[in-house]
């Protein structure tokens, strides 16, 4: 499913943009979402100068501008969205007509936004981000299990992910309730209960709906989930009222 970028609205007889409302979360929503990034950055900013901060699914970077805003120099922003239209222009052009900044103040706010699917591959540098996080985007990733790896994968040693997983949908859905589905043989397993077996893997209920999880992950080497992906499907293609993406494992 394609996501907008934006759509327009008459407003007293004005055409203006509507945003998407979907990527307009900025830090006081990740923070019911998440927790709190700003004091996640402080505590490892106690052990380094400058730390490397990546958001998956950063859509127009707002968080990521709102960071920066705060830390300045002392953190280095990236996002990752999978469409080439989420690029630094679209960026720029939400930041400036939100008034987040103004036009000369966005070169030393912007982020490098990166355009990749990161349930096959991430382009980015092994073992270089600290924190690492992703609300609201997850459950668009059509090989999560890879994705998960991916993000162990960047980690520094002292570095952090917190992911929004979204694996449960709120209601059944004609067999499309889970949206991260384990099988070993033909018994469906608890997905949450599988990754807690991880040492680096942890999860709580999340604040914002309790049929989801956030994930925090840290790297203590390799991760390899033993999942192999059978099938993932977008099943906002079986009803136009229904989104995210459903993948299904078998235990390797």
């Amino acid at each position: 499913m394609k996501m907008a970028t934006y759509n327009f609205k008459k407003v007293n007889g004005k055409q203006i943009i509507e945003w998407n409302r979907g990527r307009l979360r900025g830090l006081s929503e990740a923070k019911e979402r998440l927790g709190d990034l700003v004091k996640e950055c402080n505590k490892i900013l106690k052990t380094k100068k400058k730390i490397k901060v990546l958001e998956i699914g950063c859509g127009y970077a707002k968080i990521l501008i709102e960071l920066k805003k705060v830390f300045g120099n002392k953190i280095e922003t990236h996002g990752i969205n999978l469409e080439e239209r989420w690029r630094i222009e679209l960026v720029k052009k939400f930041t400036l007509s939100n008034k987040l900044c103004s036009n000369k103040e966005f070169k030393d706010l912007a982020p490098k936004i990166h355009i990749a699917d990161v349930g096959i591959k991430i382009p980015l540098k092994s073992n270089s981000f600290d924190l690492i996080f992703s609300q609201a985007s997850f459950q668009y990733v059509h090989d999560k299990a890879k994705a998960l790896e991916e993000i162990n994968r960047l980690l520094t040693k002292e570095g952090k992910a917190i992911i929004e997983l979204q694996e449960l949908k709120s209601t059944p859905l004609i067999g499309y309730r889970e949206l991260f589905d384990v099988f070993d043989k033909d018994k469906r397993l608890d997905t949450i209960k599988y990754l807690r077996k991880f040492k680096n893997i942890n999860a709580r209920k999340s604040k914002s709906n309790q049929n989801w999880h956030v994930l925090t992950i840290k790297n203590t080497g390799k991760l390899d989930l033993k999942l192999k992906l059978i099938t993932s499907f977008d099943i906002n293609e079986i009803n136009k009222k229904w989104w995210g993406t459903k993948a299904i494992y078998i235990l390797e």
